[in-house]
């Protein structure tokens, strides 16, 4: 804007002059701009600033989150798999003491089988006769000088006298008391666990049913027909299972010839 000067109307400004006023007076009006530009862009960039600041703290926030739910994730499959780690490993001890369990059960069974098989044959049996064997068990024929023929002899024969006492060998039941044609006056003892003893040329006075114990009397020596001639003697027959087996098997120890 050009502006005369009133105390000299026709005095001529020169266009320097002209050119600075002109400077002059936009500056004045230029000055409030630049100030509310100035104002304007701090005032943006603060906006941006806080802006940028709630969208991190929105960031770190959801972050947090995820952290805390991975965490917590973590933890729960944590808990699950020790969970069942302590119940493979309860039932793995189960598993191993039921085991064990029937292991020893089943030790313990055939120890005392052991034992009993032990027992039987080395402590439930006595001789019932002396020792003395006159013929021993055979299954191979022997001559039979009474019966003048070849025979098996499935029992021993252990010499004595007329009158003798005979012993239960172990503990039973008597099963029978007869007398045979052959044989003479026998008595069968049952001594369970399959064992039966049966003594021939023995009279006796007991009962079917009566019980005897180790050691008992259960007759005296008497006669057999069928081995008359040889001198008197207890002839022992035992039997296990239903089959004859030599009565010095299960007695202990050598019987002297």
């Amino acid at each position: 804007m050009r502006i005369w000067n009133k105390d000299n109307p026709s005095a001529k400004i020169s266009d320097e002059a002209w050119e600075d006023e002109d400077e002059q007076q936009m500056s004045i009006y230029d000055e409030p701009q630049s100030r509310t530009g100035r104002i304007l862009g701090k005032s943006v960039y603060a906006v941006l600033a806080i802006c940028l600041l709630a969208v991190a703290g929105v960031a770190a926030a959801t972050w947090a989150d995820n952290a805390e739910l991975a965490v917590t994730d973590t933890e729960s499959s944590t808990t699950a798999i020790t969970a069942a780690s302590r119940q493979t490993t309860t039932v793995t001890e189960v598993k191993t003491t039921t085991a064990a369990m029937q292991e020893a059960a089943a030790t313990a069974a055939a120890s005392a089988e052991s034992e009993e098989t032990t027992t039987v044959k080395t402590t439930l049996f006595i001789r019932p006769f002396g020792n003395h064997v006159l013929t021993a068990f055979s299954r191979e024929p022997l001559f039979n000088a009474t019966m003048g023929d070849y025979r098996v002899h499935l029992g021993t024969d252990y010499a004595g006298d007329r009158g003798d006492t005979v012993k239960a060998l172990a503990d039973g039941t008597v099963n029978a008391v007869l007398k045979d044609t052959l044989w003479g006056y026998v008595i069968e003892l049952d001594h369970e666990n399959g064992i039966i003893s049966r003594y021939c040329g023995v009279k006796s006075d007991l009962a079917v049913g009566d019980a005897v114990a180790l050691g008992d009397e259960i007759g005296t020596l008497d006669e057999i027909p069928c081995e008359a001639d040889s001198q008197p003697h207890l002839h022992l027959e035992l039997f296990q299972n239903g089959e004859a087996v030599d009565p010095t098997s299960l007695l202990g120890g050598q019987v002297e010839s």
